[in-house]
């Protein structure tokens, strides 16, 4: 009996540190972006971007992960320390080549999305 209860309260301990992590997926994007204006983007810029998705329930520092076009990786954008992606929450990531911050902080990427036919990957820190 001991044993049993043992048992159990070692997949429950196992199942909820599982559940405490965060997960984040690329939820949406649009690629060849010419009329839709996002949310607290900056007037005027109609920019690719790159939707992400904590589905997890605790927040996620971004840092470090790195988001590509390029199927091997070499020339991946690299979040920049203290970059949060809300608990159950939403991130959004201009694709513009810009590779810096704009007017209103957003986060922008060295690369532009293609509008058929490419490759994006988001792959967490080594």
């Amino acid at each position: 009996m001991n044993a049993a209860r043992t048992f159990i309260a070692l997949i429950l301990a196992i199942a909820g540190s599982l559940a405490s992590e965060a997960s984040i997926i690329i939820s949406e994007f649009m690629a060849g972006n010419n009329t839709t204006v996002v949310p607290n983007s900056v007037p005027g810029r109609f920019d690719d971007w790159i939707e992400l998705h904590n589905t997890g329930p605790s927040e996620q520092d971004m840092g470090g992960w790195r988001l590509t076009n390029d199927p091997d990786g070499s020339d991946a954008w690299i979040f920049p320390a203290g970059t949060i992606a809300p608990a159950n929450g939403y991130l959004i990531i201009f694709a513009s080549g810009n590779d810096n911050p704009d007017s209103k902080n957003n986060l922008h990427t060295n690369f532009k999305l293609a509008k058929s036919g490419e490759y994006l990957a988001l792959m967490a820190p080594d």
